[in-house]
């Protein structure tokens, strides 16, 4: 149980890897994405021309697209301002609250729902304590502070643990 915590239901290399139309026939109608390190490197403020044709494919699959970040407020609208997703700021994550708050908001059932983000202890935690689906991506760019360090040298440790179980 204390393991299952920890690892996402899939994990995969980046963003565009992800198969849509499959979460899709699995009842996914709703994806909560995180921003930095997932979408966009911390440096960039807007989503790039590749993430903006993402977005519009996974609608094309008849699927929502919203966004939960930990981010600042002006961060999070800078990035959605040509956007206009359904988004939060400063959602605490892994506390799942504003997660379930999103879910609920846009008419969800949290079986419906997938959370996509680069770190197991924000992202992953969040979804599993939502009791929704989660799929982790590898970061866009290392992270140069120490408790991030920490942080992805212990989520190297648990990733072993899913490559295991593949």
């Amino acid at each position: 149980m204390f393991r299952k915590m920890f690892l996402p239901d899939l994990y995969v290399e980046k963003v565009f890897d992800i198969d849509y139309k499959k979460l899709y026939e699995k009842g996914i109608r709703l994806i909560v994405f995180d921003i930095d390190n997932t979408l966009k490197t911390y440096g960039e403020k807007v989503p790039s021309n590749d993430i903006k044709e993402l977005f519009n494919s996974i609608r094309g699959e008849n699927i929502e697209v919203s966004l939960v970040s930990n981010g600042r407020k002006s961060r999070v609208d800078k990035f959605n301002e040509e956007i206009k997703l359904d988004a939060m700021h400063l959602s605490l994550k892994p506390i799942p609250f504003n997660v379930i708050r999103m879910i609920k908001k846009l008419g969800f059932k949290r079986k419906e729902a997938v959370i996509i983000g680069d770190q197991i202890f924000t992202d992953v935690l969040a979804g599993k304590f939502a009791f929704v689906k989660t799929i982790l991506v590898k970061p866009i760019e290392p992270k140069k502070t120490k408790t991030e360090k920490i942080k992805r040298k212990l989520e190297k440790s648990i990733l072993k643990l899913y490559n295991k179980g593949q």
